[in-house]
């Protein structure tokens, strides 16, 4: 299923320099997960050059994006 970004998703990855790519290798890859607010979940993952990234989803559907930040940046 390919994965799909709310126009906040996308706007705030601009913002984090985040490209799409990194989103999808974070969520092929997870290493950790903790519930979020509403229905949301945080997954943890690797993104490009091997940084950890931080990624909002759905609960009911993991390759639905509301946002993402680097970890320690």
């Amino acid at each position: 299923m390919p994965v799909e970004f709310t126009a906040h998703a996308l706007r705030r990855m601009w913002q984090r320099d985040v490209l799409v790519e990194d989103v999808e290798k974070a969520l092929r890859n997870p290493i950790d997960r903790a519930p979020g607010r509403l229905g949301t979940v945080w997954i943890r993952g690797y993104g490009g050059m091997g940084q950890e990234l931080r990624v909002c989803v759905r609960a009911t559907n993991e390759d639905f994006v509301i946002t993402a930040a680097w970890v320690n940046r």
